[in-house]
């Protein structure tokens, strides 16, 4: 019964390696005990086979617990291997998932600060729409010599200047043009008619350049809200060409520029060094300034027409032989 359980012990000592030991110390300890414990030549023979016995079944126990060692050894690292390289996959996976929720959140951030410019741009136009309407009838009553309405229509325009949000370059004309008021009002004070015509002359050339600069600007806002917009920095170090800056030309030598046909495209060139660089694409008669400082800028509107590709490129000479240009597809 013994010579046909060892091996099986043998066998599952990896795998239940307690019962396994207890069991065969159970089968040999009354042999390594009638060893020790037998008197007379008679029974020597017999004593022999037991110590035998006991040492060999010692020495299976010792192998047998060496492999189940090694197994238990093996079998930690591969677990621990495995959840080293799930942990991997899982850092991967939320690395690309954050540089995906990164990059739409910052095309989500511009897109909705070209929209509240837009928004703010849009209620400042209805108060220069109310100045406006404001300054034409001031314009009718000093016509008509009616200074005492001309007093109230100044108090509105007053409320009209102080209570809309300005655009910030325009804070400083809106500063000058609350200035020219003060002429007009002491005029009607001194109820000088010719004196209040004077100063409502000026507060008119004063309105006149302020709403320049305004629909400029506004006009600005609404071309960037519908346009493909692009970003381009000159450089021939330490490699010739335009880098691509923002969005999906980003860090690229020379991209490729895709649009299409009827959209508003808006390229803003920078000079990345101190050399001289421009923009051109000649079939579609486009050209920047020159830029001669590092971080001058130069910025080019235009609508493309015609589908077609076309090539973009420095002017300055052995920049294009250098490798400054690239392509601009138009698509249909």
């Amino acid at each position: 019964m013994m010579k046909f359980n060892i091996p099986l012990i043998i066998l599952f000592f990896p795998f239940y390696p307690a019962p396994a030991i207890t069991k065969i110390w159970e089968w040999s300890s009354p042999l390594i005990w009638d060893v020790t414990h037998r008197d007379g030549m008679s029974q020597r023979g017999s004593g022999i086979s037991g110590v035998v016995v006991g040492v060999l079944t010692i020495v299976v126990i010792i192998i047998a617990g060496a492999l189940a060692a090694t197994w238990n050894i093996s079998t930690t690292q591969t677990r621990n291997l495995q959840e080293s390289l799930d942990e991997l996959r899982l850092e991967i996976a939320e690395a690309r998932a954050n540089e995906h929720v990164s990059q739409s959140q910052e095309e989500s951030a511009s897109l909705l600060g070209i929209t509240n410019r837009v928004a703010f741009m849009a209620g400042a136009h209805v108060g220069f729409i109310d100045v406006g309407r404001t300054i034409e009838r001031i314009d009718d009553l000093i016509g008509d010599g009616d200074l005492d309405e001309v007093g109230e229509e100044l108090q509105k325009l007053r409320v009209i200047l102080s209570h809309t949000q300005w655009p910030e370059n325009l804070e400083h004309g809106v500063g000058e043009f609350q200035d020219k008021i003060e002429p007009l009002q002491h005029a009607l004070a001194e109820e000088n008619v010719d004196e209040a015509r004077d100063a409502f002359l000026e507060l008119q050339e004063e309105l006149h350049h302020l709403t320049n600069t305004f629909y400029n600007s506004y006009l600005t806002s609404l071309i960037e809200a519908e346009s493909r917009s692009f970003r381009l920095g000159t450089q021939l170090a330490p490699l010739a060409g335009f880098l691509g800056g923002g969005g999906e030309i980003e860090g690229e030598i020379n991209p490729i520029i895709r649009v299409k046909v009827g959209e508003t495209v808006k390229i803003t060139i920078e000079n990345l060094e101190s050399l001289e660089h421009d923009f051109l694409i000649d079939e579609l008669h486009v050209h920047s300034e020159h830029l001669r400082q590092i971080g001058e800028i130069s910025t080019i509107i235009f609508t493309a027409h015609t589908p077609g590709t076309y090539t973009y490129y420095c002017s300055v000479p052995g920049h294009r032989e250098a490798g400054m240009e690239g392509t601009i597809i138009v698509e249909a």
